[in-house]
């Protein structure tokens, strides 16, 4: 799993040029429980749908971005990019689900604090669970999930 404020870069060829572009930017944020990545870096209409590296491992794919967002970029998860065309290639349908529950970011120092966090760890408060959500069998209200799938 790539850290925050990790070099990476997104390759494609973008509008204008007839060449590879190869650019550079770093991860501000990393979604834990899509395990998306995000950066503020333009990425231009066709280089979205390109590989990203860090080193020479390919993370995931660059997607352009968030409707509704000011110069937000994901990059998709390399693992999430192989279930799906696992999925496909297997002729089933792929869902994502959802956990029914609201989250907030634990980046806030005070909130650390608060539920003795140390200052590198991060995480996501439970705040509430959807009326229909079966995860109140295994969480609860003000829980601080730190990981998912043994991933951070």
């Amino acid at each position: 799993m790539p850290n925050l404020l990790q070099p990476m870069r997104i390759v494609g060829y973008p509008r204008g040029g007839d060449m590879i572009s190869i650019t550079s930017d770093i991860i501000l944020r990393i979604n834990i429980l899509t395990r998306t990545r995000s950066s503020a870096l333009a990425i231009n209409s066709r280089n979205s749908g390109g590989p990203v590296f860090i080193g020479n491992e390919v993370i995931g794919v660059a997607f352009k971005r968030l409707v509704g967002g000011d110069n937000i970029r994901y990059v998709i998860p390399a693992r999430t990019v192989e279930l799906f065309l696992a999925s496909v290639d297997k002729g089933d349908e792929t869902w994502f689900c959802s956990l029914g529950i609201s989250l907030q970011s634990m980046e806030n120092p005070t909130m650390q604090k608060y539920f003795n966090l140390w200052k590198i760890m991060t995480g996501v408060l439970v705040t509430e669970f959807n009326v229909l959500s079966q995860s109140n069998e295994s969480l609860e209200k003000n829980n601080v999930i730190l990981e998912n799938d043994g991933i951070p």
